[in-house]
Protein backbone atom coordinates (compact mmCIF):
# COMPACT_ATOMS: atom_id res chain seq x y z
CA UNK A 1 0.00 0.00 0.00
CA UNK A 2 1.04 3.85 -0.47
CA UNK A 3 -2.18 5.83 0.55
CA UNK A 4 0.24 7.95 2.96
CA UNK A 5 1.93 10.58 1.91
CA UNK A 6 5.67 11.54 2.23
CA UNK A 7 6.90 14.39 4.00
CA UNK A 8 10.54 16.04 2.84
CA UNK A 9 12.38 18.32 5.07
CA UNK A 10 15.81 19.79 4.27
CA UNK A 11 18.31 17.16 3.40
CA UNK A 12 15.61 14.10 3.95
CA UNK A 13 12.76 12.58 2.89
CA UNK A 14 10.06 9.93 4.68
CA UNK A 15 8.41 7.28 3.03
CA UNK A 16 5.43 5.96 5.37
CA UNK A 17 4.16 2.78 4.81
CA UNK A 18 1.91 2.22 8.07
CA UNK A 19 2.96 -1.52 9.87
CA UNK A 20 4.85 -2.13 6.98
CA UNK A 21 8.01 0.27 7.61
CA UNK A 22 9.16 4.19 7.61
CA UNK A 23 12.47 5.27 6.08
CA UNK A 24 14.03 7.98 5.83
CA UNK A 25 16.32 8.86 2.68
CA UNK A 26 19.10 11.64 2.19
CA UNK A 27 17.41 13.87 -0.51
CA UNK A 28 21.26 14.14 -2.06
CA UNK A 29 22.52 10.57 -2.27
CA UNK A 30 19.19 8.93 -1.67
CA UNK A 31 20.84 6.61 0.34
CA UNK A 32 18.56 5.75 3.77
CA UNK A 33 19.60 7.43 6.84
CA UNK A 34 17.25 5.84 9.21
CA UNK A 35 14.49 2.38 8.77
CA UNK A 36 12.08 1.48 11.26
CA UNK A 37 10.23 -1.98 10.71
CA UNK A 38 8.67 -2.42 13.85
CA UNK A 39 6.34 0.19 14.74
CA UNK A 40 3.11 -2.30 13.68
CA UNK A 41 -0.77 -2.10 13.67
CA UNK A 42 -3.29 -4.04 12.41
CA UNK A 43 -4.90 -1.01 9.66
CA UNK A 44 -7.32 -4.19 8.87
CA UNK A 45 -7.49 -2.73 5.03
CA UNK A 46 -4.37 -1.16 5.20
CA UNK A 47 -2.41 2.13 6.44
CA UNK A 48 -3.82 5.87 5.73
CA UNK A 49 -2.13 8.13 7.79
CA UNK A 50 0.63 10.43 6.46
CA UNK A 51 3.15 11.71 8.44
CA UNK A 52 3.80 15.48 9.30
CA UNK A 53 7.40 17.10 10.81
CA UNK A 54 7.70 19.72 13.36
CA UNK A 55 10.67 21.40 14.42
CA UNK A 56 12.83 17.81 14.84
CA UNK A 57 10.14 15.23 15.30
CA UNK A 58 8.52 13.46 12.72
CA UNK A 59 5.06 12.42 14.28
CA UNK A 60 2.18 10.21 13.11
CA UNK A 61 -0.68 8.09 14.63
CA UNK A 62 -0.97 4.61 14.52
CA UNK A 63 -4.56 3.45 14.65
CA UNK A 64 -5.54 0.07 13.84
CA UNK A 65 -7.56 -2.51 15.43
CA UNK A 66 -5.36 -3.65 17.77
CA UNK A 67 -3.20 -0.48 19.46
CA UNK A 68 -4.30 3.53 18.79
CA UNK A 69 -1.24 5.97 19.66
CA UNK A 70 -0.26 8.58 18.51
CA UNK A 71 3.80 8.64 18.08
CA UNK A 72 6.73 11.17 17.35
CA UNK A 73 10.39 9.78 16.18
CA UNK A 74 13.52 11.91 16.01
CA UNK A 75 14.40 13.12 12.95
CA UNK A 76 17.66 12.80 13.10
CA UNK A 77 17.78 8.86 14.29
CA UNK A 78 14.62 7.34 14.26
CA UNK A 79 14.11 6.49 17.90
CA UNK A 80 11.06 7.63 19.89
CA UNK A 81 11.06 10.58 21.01
CA UNK A 82 7.17 10.32 22.57
CA UNK A 83 4.34 7.85 22.30
CA UNK A 84 0.83 8.77 23.68
CA UNK A 85 -1.74 6.01 24.34
CA UNK A 86 -5.24 7.01 22.91
CA UNK A 87 -7.55 8.31 25.92
CA UNK A 88 -10.48 6.40 24.66
CA UNK A 89 -11.98 3.07 26.16
CA UNK A 90 -12.28 0.98 23.15
CA UNK A 91 -12.96 -2.51 24.94
CA UNK A 92 -15.90 -2.96 24.15
CA UNK A 93 -16.09 -1.97 20.34
CA UNK A 94 -14.78 -4.72 17.92
CA UNK A 95 -11.78 -3.91 15.93
CA UNK A 96 -13.40 -2.53 13.12
CA UNK A 97 -14.68 0.51 15.00
CA UNK A 98 -11.44 1.42 16.37
CA UNK A 99 -9.14 2.07 13.44
CA UNK A 100 -8.73 5.50 11.86
CA UNK A 101 -6.66 6.85 9.41
CA UNK A 102 -6.21 10.95 9.86
CA UNK A 103 -3.44 12.90 9.17
CA UNK A 104 -2.26 15.13 12.09
CA UNK A 105 -2.57 18.95 11.97
CA UNK A 106 -0.51 21.52 13.07
CA UNK A 107 -2.28 24.53 14.23
CA UNK A 108 -1.01 27.68 16.23
CA UNK A 109 -3.76 28.17 18.72
CA UNK A 110 -4.39 29.29 22.36
CA UNK A 111 -0.74 30.91 22.44
CA UNK A 112 0.61 27.76 21.29
CA UNK A 113 1.11 24.91 19.04
CA UNK A 114 -1.13 22.22 18.58
CA UNK A 115 -1.14 19.21 17.49
CA UNK A 116 -4.73 18.11 16.21
CA UNK A 117 -5.64 14.34 15.49
CA UNK A 118 -8.58 12.44 15.03
CA UNK A 119 -9.14 8.62 16.08
CA UNK A 120 -11.87 6.51 16.27
CA UNK A 121 -14.65 8.39 18.66
CA UNK A 122 -13.06 11.29 19.65
CA UNK A 123 -9.95 13.83 18.49
CA UNK A 124 -7.74 14.72 19.98
CA UNK A 125 -5.15 18.33 20.61
CA UNK A 126 -1.64 17.49 22.03
CA UNK A 127 1.10 19.25 22.59
CA UNK A 128 3.75 18.62 19.93
CA UNK A 129 6.89 18.56 21.79
CA UNK A 130 5.68 16.06 24.62
CA UNK A 131 2.87 14.30 23.63
CA UNK A 132 0.70 15.69 26.49
CA UNK A 133 -2.72 15.77 25.56
CA UNK A 134 -4.43 19.29 25.77
CA UNK A 135 -8.44 18.84 25.04
CA UNK A 136 -10.12 15.94 23.34
CA UNK A 137 -14.06 15.99 21.48
CA UNK A 138 -15.69 12.98 21.65
CA UNK A 139 -18.32 11.74 18.77
CA UNK A 140 -19.55 8.80 17.46
CA UNK A 141 -17.36 7.94 14.24
CA UNK A 142 -14.33 5.46 12.88
CA UNK A 143 -12.35 4.96 10.15
CA UNK A 144 -11.80 8.76 9.47
CA UNK A 145 -9.47 9.89 6.99
CA UNK A 146 -10.96 13.07 5.92
CA UNK A 147 -8.41 15.54 7.61
CA UNK A 148 -9.10 18.45 10.14
CA UNK A 149 -9.08 22.02 8.96
CA UNK A 150 -8.64 25.18 11.11
CA UNK A 151 -9.72 29.12 10.76
CA UNK A 152 -11.63 31.14 12.97
CA UNK A 153 -9.77 30.07 15.76
CA UNK A 154 -11.56 26.44 15.22
CA UNK A 155 -10.85 23.54 14.07
CA UNK A 156 -13.06 21.55 11.68
CA UNK A 157 -13.07 18.01 12.55
CA UNK A 158 -14.94 15.71 9.96
CA UNK A 159 -15.83 12.46 12.49
CA UNK A 160 -15.58 9.32 9.71
CA UNK A 161 -17.86 6.32 9.35
CA UNK A 162 -20.65 5.85 11.58
CA UNK A 163 -22.46 8.67 12.68
CA UNK A 164 -21.12 11.27 10.61
CA UNK A 165 -20.40 14.74 11.14
CA UNK A 166 -18.58 17.63 10.87
CA UNK A 167 -17.68 19.38 14.13
CA UNK A 168 -16.65 23.07 14.59
CA UNK A 169 -14.42 23.07 18.50
CA UNK A 170 -12.58 26.00 19.44
CA UNK A 171 -9.36 25.44 20.18
CA UNK A 172 -9.00 27.42 23.97
CA UNK A 173 -11.04 24.32 25.64
CA UNK A 174 -8.59 21.69 28.74
CA UNK A 175 -9.55 17.95 28.73
CA UNK A 176 -12.82 17.23 27.53
CA UNK A 177 -14.48 20.21 25.48
CA UNK A 178 -17.12 17.95 24.00
CA UNK A 179 -19.78 19.77 25.78
CA UNK A 180 -18.41 23.03 26.55
CA UNK A 181 -16.19 24.01 23.11
CA UNK A 182 -18.50 22.44 20.13
CA UNK A 183 -19.86 25.83 18.54
CA UNK A 184 -21.84 24.34 15.82
CA UNK A 185 -22.31 20.76 14.04
CA UNK A 186 -23.15 19.79 10.86
CA UNK A 187 -24.82 16.36 9.31
CA UNK A 188 -25.78 17.27 5.85
CA UNK A 189 -23.29 16.46 3.15
CA UNK A 190 -20.15 16.00 4.88
CA UNK A 191 -17.67 14.30 3.68
CA UNK A 192 -16.36 11.19 5.41
CA UNK A 193 -13.04 10.87 2.97
CA UNK A 194 -12.06 14.27 1.37
CA UNK A 195 -10.43 16.69 3.01
CA UNK A 196 -12.48 20.12 3.01
CA UNK A 197 -10.92 23.62 2.18
CA UNK A 198 -10.97 26.53 4.52
CA UNK A 199 -10.36 29.91 2.45
CA UNK A 200 -10.69 33.35 4.44
CA UNK A 201 -14.45 32.71 6.73
CA UNK A 202 -15.73 30.14 4.66
CA UNK A 203 -15.27 26.13 4.14
CA UNK A 204 -15.56 24.39 0.66
CA UNK A 205 -16.05 20.89 0.93
CA UNK A 206 -17.65 17.57 -1.39
CA UNK A 207 -19.61 15.00 -0.03
CA UNK A 208 -18.39 11.68 -0.98
CA UNK A 209 -21.84 11.57 -3.41
CA UNK A 210 -20.59 14.37 -4.81
CA UNK A 211 -22.19 17.30 -3.18
CA UNK A 212 -20.37 20.15 -3.12
CA UNK A 213 -21.30 22.96 -0.51
CA UNK A 214 -20.18 25.91 0.59
CA UNK A 215 -21.01 26.65 4.56
CA UNK A 216 -19.84 30.03 6.67
CA UNK A 217 -17.01 29.36 8.81
CA UNK A 218 -18.69 31.35 12.02
CA UNK A 219 -22.03 29.27 12.13
CA UNK A 220 -21.61 26.64 9.81
CA UNK A 221 -24.74 28.67 8.04
CA UNK A 222 -24.79 26.46 4.18
CA UNK A 223 -24.38 29.12 1.40
CA UNK A 224 -24.91 27.20 -1.62
CA UNK A 225 -24.60 23.53 -2.73
CA UNK A 226 -24.23 21.93 -6.27
CA UNK A 227 -24.73 18.33 -6.89
CA UNK A 228 -21.52 17.75 -9.59
CA UNK A 229 -21.76 14.18 -10.15
CA UNK A 230 -19.31 11.17 -9.55
CA UNK A 231 -17.77 9.89 -6.15
CA UNK A 232 -15.23 11.47 -4.71
CA UNK A 233 -12.25 10.42 -2.35
CA UNK A 234 -9.02 13.06 -3.01
CA UNK A 235 -9.22 16.10 -0.97
CA UNK A 236 -9.65 19.60 -2.26
CA UNK A 237 -6.88 21.64 -4.17
CA UNK A 238 -7.41 25.77 -4.06
CA UNK A 239 -4.81 27.39 -6.31
CA UNK A 240 -4.97 30.38 -8.43
CA UNK A 241 -8.52 31.77 -7.18
CA UNK A 242 -9.92 28.05 -8.29
CA UNK A 243 -10.76 24.89 -6.10
CA UNK A 244 -10.36 21.56 -7.82
CA UNK A 245 -12.44 18.58 -7.38
CA UNK A 246 -10.97 14.86 -8.06
CA UNK A 247 -13.33 12.58 -8.51
CA UNK A 248 -12.44 8.47 -8.41
CA UNK A 249 -13.28 8.05 -11.97
CA UNK A 250 -11.04 10.41 -12.92
CA UNK A 251 -12.83 13.79 -13.98
CA UNK A 252 -11.33 17.09 -12.71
Amino acid sequence: YASPTPVIGQGRVVLHFGTYGTVCLDTTTTTPRWTRRDINCDHIVGPGSSPVLYEDLLIFPVDGGDVQYVLALDKHSGKEAWKTTRSVDYRNLIPDFRKAFNTPLLVEADGRTQLISAGAEAAMAYDPESGKELWRVRFNGFSSSSRPVAGGGMVLVPTGYGRLEILAVRTDGRHDVTDTHVAWSRFRNVPSTPSPLVIDDLIYMVSDGGIATCLNLADGTELWKKRIGAEYSASLLHADGRIYYFSREGKI
